[in-house]
């Protein structure tokens, strides 16, 4: 590849990349460490949480940690003075903080997509891509090695047409075949797909559907098929050769090896904000002290934070439909009597062949992936509860978004039906590598916290939160919608 108009390696293009990934995921590593140990208000429950949390998903907890962080330090860009503004006398930057660890911890979306810290409202990430770089044998120059099948990219075998059966014609000759010249015993003769002969090293071709004057001229590469009476094959079989080109002559060079490329991507996050208005006054901070009630401002963050991890699933969910909408959509009929089922029970445990056949599509269509991963509103969840390898979680507290339990291996979040998310009925089938965070449908790149407030002189903070972030799409294949239909 090209940097800069200097030509890059392999090894350099690798090596960037990787170092890329792990200078941010040490500086991620560095933060849990620092917020693990760190009390807020003096209070221990966000360090405790952040350490729960990296025992079974490092990932988010390296997330959370790094969102703290960038708030900590743009907290600390602040004056004295502007702090005292912007926070008023009840508000404090640690209720902030414990927003921020609430809001991103309750959310859920990180365990369907990606999420990163994002250094700066304009930042970016690094991954690579490989491709292939020439156009050979039915190769496209520039095709992604993991979205398209070339198996004759490499080396030098290949395959060309003899001719199309017309269900009466004995003889068939092709046109000379390319690249010349062919090797004895490589060639392969086919009809449908199925292999009816093979070349003797002399120039014939044998095979029992085959008559004599089946031959093969290595030099010019015509190849000639000759078939036994009543052995035709049916009208409209196509039949074809496989064979060996010699890659050892100099005149064939060019031709010989397929190579790989190795594109270094960049994708750049314009972050924005994301609003969210709230308001308290001096007597209901008074009276809430007074009656110990609590402290309100510590319900209020708690609100706040629960407000934006809602937000930011059902975002996320509203993209991945929308990104659903656009491949091959699914559909599975829950009545048992529809279909020649004995019961309802029965019917249910073959939704995991139907959920199957997205992950075929996935494969076909970009030879990677496998659901994973399912959000989906309620009464599809409850319809997954009858399957003998479903398995709840209750480790969640029902509330916007949360994971409903394991369908044999695949994980399921139940989440409110609403206008623009998944229907009741409906669920979004989703692969997401939990290893490479590139092989994902989206990724989510958050800043930060932001926060502004104003004190009023009857004594209300009228005051403003918002989340600053982008989410771009990386690739859409991997999500699709499965309609569980006459679902009572």
């Amino acid at each position: 590849m090209l940097k800069h108009g200097r030509q890059q390696t392999k090894e350099q293009v690798q090596a960037q990349a990787s170092e890329f990934w792990r200078q941010r995921k040490q500086l991620e590593e560095a933060a849990v460490s620092k917020w693990s140990k760190t009390r807020i208000k003096g209070d221990t429950t966000v360090a405790q949480g952040i350490q729960k949390i990296y025992e079974s998903n490092p990932a988010k907890a390296r997330y959370i940690a790094s969102s703290l962080q960038n708030q900590d330090r743009a907290l600390k860009l602040m004056t004295e003075t502007t702090m005292a503004q912007a926070f008023g006398p009840s508000l404090r930057p640690e209720n902030f903080l414990q927003s921020v660890y609430i809001g991103n911890a309750n959310s859920k979306r990180g365990d369907f997509i990606t999420e990163i810290a994002l250094q700066s409202v304009d930042d970016a990430i690094i991954y690579i891509n490989m491709k292939r770089a020439d156009a050979l044998r039915g190769s496209t120059a520039g095709d992604y090695m993991y979205s398209t099948i070339n198996q004759y990219y490499e080396g030098e075998q290949y395959t060309g047409a003899v001719g199309t059966s017309d269900g009466a014609t004995l003889t068939y000759a092709s046109s000379p075949m390319s690249i010349l010249p062919l090797i004895p015993y490589s060639v392969r003769i086919l009809a449908g797909g199925a292999q009816i002969g093979v070349d003797t090293g002399s120039g014939v071709i044998s095979g029992a559907t085959l008559d004599t004057g089946s031959t093969v001229d290595y030099t010019t590469g015509v190849i000639t098929v000759v078939f036994k009476t009543g052995m035709v094959p049916a009208n409209g079989v196509a039949i074809t050769a496989i064979y060996n080109w010699n890659s050892e002559s100099s005149t064939n060079f060019a031709s010989y090896i397929g190579k790989m490329d190795i594109e270094l991507t960049k994708l750049r996050f314009s972050a924005r904000p994301y609003p969210l208005g709230y308001s308290i006054s001096a007597m209901t901070q008074l009276m809430f002290d007074r009656n110990g009630i609590g402290d309100a401002m510590s319900m209020l963050e708690t609100a706040i934070g629960h407000e934006h991890a809602r937000a930011k699933d059902f975002r996320a969910v509203a993209r991945l439909r929308q990104l659903a909408l656009g491949n091959t959509q699914l559909t599975f009929d829950t009545n048992f009597a529809n279909v020649g089922e004995v019961s309802f029970k029965s019917r249910a445990q073959v939704v995991l062949n139907e959920i199957g056949k997205a992950t075929a599509s996935l494969q076909d269509e970009i030879q990677r992936g496998g659901i994973n991963k399912i959000v989906a509103g309620m009464k599809a969840v409850n319809y997954y509860k009858n399957h003998e390898l479903w398995k709840t979680d209750t480790s969640d507290s029902r509330n916007g978004m949360y994971k409903a339990g394991m369908l044999d291996d695949i994980e399921v979040f139940a989440c409110p039906a609403d206008t623009g998310l998944v229907s009741t009925n409906e669920s979004l089938l989703i692969y997401k590598n939990d290893e490479q965070p590139m092989d994902t449908a989206l990724i989510a790149g958050n800043v930060t916290e932001i926060d502004a407030s104003l004190q009023y002189p009857n004594f209300i903070t009228d005051s403003y939160s918002a989340t600053v972030e982008d989410v771009k799409s990386v690739n859409p294949k991997f999500v699709r919608l499965l309609t569980l239909q006459n679902l009572q």
